[in-house]
C-alpha cells in the first residue's frame, strides 16, 4: 500500500469499498471499514490512513474508541462535524443491534441474565442509571424503562417514588434493595416497611393509570419552565470565574468537580416569571399527589399494619431532607416541594372525604 497516494490509484483488491464488494466485509479490517464511513482522508492521509490514525488513538480497542465524543473526533485534521457524525450513527447501531441480538422475547431466569440484557446499554456510562424491565407473566421481558439517574438509583424505592409519571405504562414497580437501605436503623419488621412502600407505590401508579390528564398537565408544567430556559454563557463565565477564584474546590478540570458545581446550582440560569409561575404549578400538584397518596397508604393500612403511623413519619422526614422527589427537583430546577405543603395537602384529601366520600375524593 502506497502511502499518501490517493485510494482511486490503488488495486482494485485493495480499495475499502471495491474490496467490500468483492470479497464481502468480513474481509475487510477495522481500518478499511472506518474508512468507508470516513469516505474521504486529508490533504496528507488517504481514509485509511485517517482511520487508522483515530484507532490508534484508542489503542486500536473498539470499546474505547465507541466512547469518543463529537468533539473528541473534530480534533482529528480531516473529521469535520459531518463525518464525525457519520462514524457515531454507525457505533449506535451497532450498539443498539448488540442490544437486540438475542433479546426478543428474552427469558428473565437470574440476576446474569439481567446483566448480559442491560451490560451494552450501560457499559460506556460514567455515571448510574436505574432501569425497571418489565415482564409478562413467562418471565419474558416486553420492555425497559429509564427511572432514574446519578445518585437517584441508588435512592428510589419505587418507579413512581419522586411522584413522577415516568413510565408509559403506570405500572407499581419496588426495588427492593433500596427499601432495604430505607428501613436501615428502624426498629420496625422488614414485612412491614416492604408492605408500606408497596402501598405507596400501587397508589400513586393507580392515580396515573386512571388520570391521563394528571400526566399531561405534570408534563405541561416541566415543559413550561423548560421553554423558559435561557442560556447566557457571559454568565455562566462570569459564575465558573468566581467559583475558580473562591477557593472552594472548584476544578474546570475536574469532571468530578464540574458535576458538583452543577448540582449545587452555580451555573443555574436566572428565572423568568413564567418558569416561576410553572415551578409554582409543578410544586402544587406533587404536593397534592404526595398528601393523596399518604392518605390513601392510611386508610387501606388500617389496623393491619401497626407500625403505620412511624412509617409515615420517618417518610415526612425524609421528604423533607433526602427525599429522591427534594434532590430531583432541587438539583434540576431549583424547586423546594413543601414538606409543610405536603401535609395540608394531607389535610385536605382527609377533610375531603369526611366532607363527601372516597368516590368524590
Amino acid at each position: 500500500m502506497i502511502q499518501n497516494q490517493s485510494i482511486k490509484f490503488w488495486a482494485e483488491d485493495d480499495r475499502p469499498r471495491e474490496k467490500l464488494a468483492l470479497k464481502g466485509k468480513g474481509s475487510l479490517s477495522d481500518a478499511e471499514l472506518l474508512a468507508i464511513l470516513l469516505g474521504s482522508g486529508s490533504r496528507n492521509q488517504t481514509a485509511v490512513e485517517l482511520a487508522q490514525d483515530l484507532l490508534k488513538h484508542a489503542d486500536y480497542d473498539l470499546g474505547i474508541f465507541s466512547k469518543l465524543s463529537l468533539q473528541d473526533l473534530k480534533k482529528f485534521k480531516g473529521i469535520g462535524e459531518a463525518k464525525a457524525i457519520c462514524i457515531l450513527a454507525a457505533l449506535e447501531l451497532g450498539r443498539r443491534r448488540k442490544e437486540t441480538e438475542g433479546k426478543l422475547r428474552l427469558k428473565i431466569t437470574s440476576s446474569k441474565s439481567v446483566y448480559e440484557y442491560m451490560r451494552s446499554t450501560l457499559l460506556d456510562l460514567e455515571h448510574e442509571e436505574f432501569h425497571i424491565l418489565l415482564l409478562n407473566r413467562a418471565n419474558e421481558i416486553m420492555r425497559r424503562e429509564l427511572v432514574s439517574i446519578g445518585g437517584l438509583s441508588g435512592k428510589v424505592t419505587g418507579a413512581h417514588d419522586v411522584g413522577l409519571p415516568l413510565v408509559d405504562s403506570a405500572y407499581p414497580t419496588l426495588v427492593p434493595q433500596n427499601i432495604k437501605e430505607w428501613a436501615t436503623d428502624l426498629d420496625i419488621p422488614m414485612e412491614e416497611v416492604r408492605i408500606f412502600h408497596a402501598l405507596r407505590e400501587a397508589a400513586v401508579a393507580r392515580l396515573f393509570a386512571h388520570n391521563p390528564w394528571l400526566v399531561s398537565y405534570i408534563r405541561t408544567a416541566i415543559t413550561e419552565y423548560g421553554k423558559g430556559i435561557n442560556i447566557d454563557l457571559d454568565a455562566i463565565q462570569d459564575q465558573a470565574q468566581r467559583a475558580f477564584e473562591s477557593g472552594n474546590g472548584f476544578d474546570p478540570s475536574n469532571p468530578e468537580s464540574f458535576s458538583i458545581a452543577l448540582n449545587e446550582g452555580i451555573f443555574t440560569p436566572q428565572e423568568s416569571p413564567a418558569q416561576r409561575a410553572a415551578l409554582t404549578k409543578l410544586e402544587t400538584v406533587l404536593a397534592l399527589i404526595d398528601g393523596w397518596s399518604e392518605e390513601v397508604v392510611a386508610m387501606a393500612a388500617g389496623d393491619r399494619l401497626p407500625n403505620i403511623a412511624a412509617l409515615q413519619e420517618t417518610l415526612r422526614r425524609r421528604r423533607a431532607t433526602s427525599a429522591p422527589a427534594q434532590q430531583l427537583f432541587s438539583s434540576m430546577l431549583g424547586l423546594q416541594v413543601s414538606p409543610r405543603l405536603a401535609r395540608e395537602a394531607t389535610v385536605f384529601w382527609k377533610k375531603v372525604r369526611e366532607l363527601k366520600d372516597v368516590q368524590s375524593r
